[in-house]
């Protein structure tokens, strides 16, 4: 299945179920960041935009690309991915040893993000695109001699040792 077919799915949900405008979805919604994402899960029959990271996604895309503004921002969860993941334990925000799936530490992952922001200025869905382009263009070349870019990230000083692999396929981590 390719972008264009569901793109093209997307866009007549828009047009039958919501008049064409995705600010009917967002006024549906109340203008609430939390409601939109449950709408978005269930009921507002988006098959490809209901998915625990994509939801996120397009939430956090209506308020920085649109400039929507919502209640509850900061309820809804990191849209946890390879990358989200691979950057969580690699600067340490959780540490330990783990094997498993990433539906299996998406909760840990989710709980550490809200937790560790509740007294920032930040939610969630502020730091996922900083920390996938940290994991992408940094931690993701991660090995057994450890990070061959370390000396010229900005995140270095918070880089954990050990063992960091995370893939599609599943993780095991060991800082």
């Amino acid at each position: 299945m390719g972008a264009g077919h569901i793109w093209r799915t997307v866009a007549a949900t828009l047009h039958r179920k919501w008049h064409g405008d995705p600010l009917n979805l967002v006024k549906a919604a109340a203008n609430d960041a939390l409601a939109l994402l449950t709408m978005l899960r269930g009921e507002a029959g988006f098959p490809f935009l209901r998915g625990p990271k994509i939801s996120a996604l397009w939430v956090r895309m209506l308020r920085d690309n649109v400039g929507l503004s919502f209640t509850n921002m900061s309820r809804i969860p990191i849209p946890m991915d390879v990358h989200i993941a691979r950057a969580t334990f690699s600067v340490g925000v959780l540490k330990g040893t783990i094997r498993g799936t990433l539906d299996q530490v998406r909760p840990l992952v989710e709980k550490a993000w809200a937790d560790g922001l509740k007294n920032l200025r930040l939610i969630p869905l502020d730091v996922d695109e900083p920390l996938w382009h940290l994991s992408r263009y940094g931690c993701s070349r991660r090995g057994p001699a450890g990070c061959p870019v370390k000396g010229e990230c900005v995140a270095r000083l918070y880089c954990a040792g050990g063992l960091v692999r995370v893939s599609a396929s599943g993780l095991e981590v060991n800082t």
